[in-house]
């Protein structure tokens, strides 16, 4: 029907206004036109009439989409959703026609690199600029591999101190994308999120100025000079601030104290003294003062805890942590239902004095409105405590001055479990043989993490019969195991799906049906299971020569992969061992390093030693930045410490850059 239209002319309008390289936008906006219920009765009448009106009417959209010049778009969410971050930054990338400049902290997703290929084989120029402590990652080889097989530009950041921390896109120097996405996987699908589409050309000329800044400092304006605030875009009146040179946290504070109602925000970091004060100001000035945290920085090691801090001082804010496996990423705060302050931003000392950052305040009731429903799906959706904090609260009452009160965790989980009547809802899952839920996380090639109804916890699953490239950290099968991962992460991340359980002997093993879009959101007729194994990123793991009527799809999607020599089963991508036979290669190298370690680690830490981190395999000496913020967790037994630097280096340790 669409190739109808375009054939006949039926909608000049659009073919007029729009380039052909332009007319991208039709197949993106049809799909989310495909969301509205109004479409999806339509399909179902038989009166196409109606459907071909529908179709003309999203087909325009394109056009008023382009000409908004401010949206919000929130995450986690699906690949295919229309209104994901993820799903935005491609549709982002397509308007290119000249340029695409970046400033990205960190780029793990292929599928975004194999865009910006794309693009340069359109003619696109291509320049990016990336955190240079995350380019040897193993996490991020497969997008590099793509980015310098296609010979597109990208440099990392010059600056020895701070984290090029910005996570922002210019295209055509006439819009900007950015907020607190990074370009990973876990942050598009996994953690909680906020990007910012500006379409504006003076917002773009200052996005531009900061690259350039990092970049190419003598072509950049001062920031004096090129004066970034108060300027307007439609309703909204913007204020753009770059760290370290704006010193942004000055203009936040300044907000903070003109709030006369209440304050909402919602930050991964929160270490700011300065902030933090300007916070208490209002919560005693009587203005209402609600704040999520990430549970990550609720630890006593840091240096300050502007949450502990201000939960003990307060008079009535209230603040939470999320208690959650995904981590709260946002870095907004929503300022008397009209101001909005968002960014790669956070609250914290590092973001204003050495990182590169952004930030942006943005006066308009209707962002606003839009930012504080965000906050009010997560205040409901984030317990006031935790499982063990619930637990310390119920100890300290019943110990009372009793100082050898028994403790009670075990029975206190159990009597959590009765509660929560989790022995029903596993009857149920064996009963039916089958799990419903939302997939929250994809582990690996071959498990994803599931919430499921009437659980506080994510219930892990394994694809039955799939066995993916090794995700070990720096023994991973790279990139394998990354293109593994995010093959799953694109197809069932943030969806609804339904696990037909096969075993649940040790951990529950099954086919997964995820959702995909055919006339209408339904249930896959093809697994997940059979999905990457015909892609070819997973070996089977199943006997091959068995009849088992259950292994049949999976058995022919593997030889169809390999008849098509694609994933693993072509030459490019093809590895020298199994994961089996390699999953027996790390165990003994971890024998050989824990005999290393033994003979050359000390047995305590005493002043001026090296500190060691077994998670990295690095190794840090008192000059070293991280030195000191080490220290503050020897308690925790996760560090080795060592003599000297030849004994690390004899241990297998690498000096850290940091």
């Amino acid at each position: 029907m669409l190739l109808f239209l375009l054939k006949t002319r039926a909608i000049p309008a659009i073919s007029d206004c729009l380039p052909v390289k332009n007319m991208f936008f039709l197949i993106p906006i049809l799909n989310a036109a495909c969301w509205n219920t109004s479409f999806m009765k339509a399909v179902k009448d038989k009166n196409s009439l109606q459907l071909n009106k529908i179709i003309l009417l999203a087909l325009l959209v394109p056009v008023v989409l382009t000409a908004q010049p401010v949206q919000v778009f929130f995450g986690p969410g699906a690949a295919d959703d229309p209104q994901s971050p993820y799903y935005n930054l491609m549709r982002f990338l397509d308007t290119a026609s000249n340029t695409v400049y970046a400033a990205w902290h960190e780029l793990d997703l292929v599928s975004v690199a194999e865009k910006l290929a794309d693009l340069k084989n359109r003619g696109v120029q291509i320049e990016l600029l990336l955190e240079k402590n995350y380019l040897e990652d193993s996490d991020n080889l497969a997008a590099l591999q793509v980015l310098q097989k296609n010979r597109i530009k990208y440099r990392a950041d010059s600056r020895n101190s701070g984290l090029m921390h910005s996570k922002y896109t210019i295209v055509d120097k006439k819009r900007v994308y950015t907020g607190s996405v990074n370009i990973t996987e876990h942050c598009n699908f996994f953690h909680y999120n906020d990007n910012l589409w500006l379409e504006d050309e003076k917002t773009a000329a200052h996005y531009f100025n900061d690259y350039l800044r990092l970049t190419v400092p003598q072509a950049a304006r001062d920031s004096g000079i090129f004066n970034s605030s108060g300027f307007k875009l439609d309703d909204a009146e913007i204020s753009i601030y770059f760290s370290p040179y704006d010193k942004p946290a000055r203009f936040m504070n300044e907000a903070v104290y003109s709030a006369r109602q209440s304050i909402n925000f919602t930050v991964f970091v929160f270490s700011s003294e300065q902030i933090a004060g300007a916070v208490l100001n209002r919560d005693y000035n009587g203005i209402k003062v609600r704040g999520i945290c990430d549970n990550s920085f609720a630890s006593a090691s840091w240096p300050y805890v502007p949450v502990n801090d201000l939960r003990k001082r307060g008079r009535s804010l209230e603040i939470k942590y999320d208690h959650e496996e995904a981590k709260v990423h946002h870095k907004f705060m929503v300022i008397d239902s009209d101001t909005v302050i968002t960014g790669s931003f956070n609250f914290s000392r590092n973001a204003e004095i050495n990182n590169n950052e952004n930030m942006l305040i943005i006066k308009s009731a209707k962002l606003a409105a839009l930012y504080n429903a965000r906050f009010e799906y997560l205040w409901k959706r984030f317990p006031a405590h935790s499982l063990s904090e619930q637990y310390n609260m119920e100890y300290n009452k019943r110990r009372g001055t009793n100082d050898i009160f028994p403790a009670f965790w075990e029975d206190f989980k159990k009597e959590h479990a009765r509660k929560m009547n989790y022995g029903r809802l596993f009857s149920d899952i064996k009963n039916s043989g089958q799990i419903k839920g939302t997939v929250r996380e994809a582990v690996s090639g071959e498990e994803i993490g599931m919430e499921v109804p009437g659980l506080d916890f994510y219930l892990y699953v394994k694809l039955a019969g799939v066995k993916a490239p090794v995700s070990a950290g720096k023994y991973a099968q790279e990139p394998q195991a990354a293109r593994a991962l995010q093959f799953i992460s694109l197809a069932a991340s943030q969806k609804p799906v339904r696990v037909k359980i096969i075993s649940s002997d040790r951990a529950y093993q099954g086919f997964v049906y995820h959702t995909v879009w055919s006339n209408g959101w339904t249930l896959s007729s093809e697994s997940l299971n059979e999905a990457i194994l015909k892609a070819g990123w997973a070996y089977p793991d199943f006997d091959f020569s068995q009849t088992n009527t259950v292994y049949k799809p999976l058995q022919k999607a593997v030889l169809l992969a390999r008849q098509k020599k694609t994933g693993i089963w072509s030459d490019e991508y093809r590895l020298k061992k199994t994961p089996d036979e390699f999953l027996d290669d790390i165990k003994k190298l971890n024998l050989e390093k824990r005999e290393l370690i033994n003979k050359y680690a000390a047995a305590e830490y005493r002043s001026g030693y090296i500190i060691g981190n077994p998670q990295t395999g690095k190794y840090y000496t008192q000059a070293s930045d991280y030195y000191c913020d080490l220290l503050s967790r020897i308690a925790s037994g996760k560090l080795l410490f060592f003599p000297d630097e030849n004994c690390a280096r004899a241990a297998e340790f690498i000096k850290s850059s940091k």
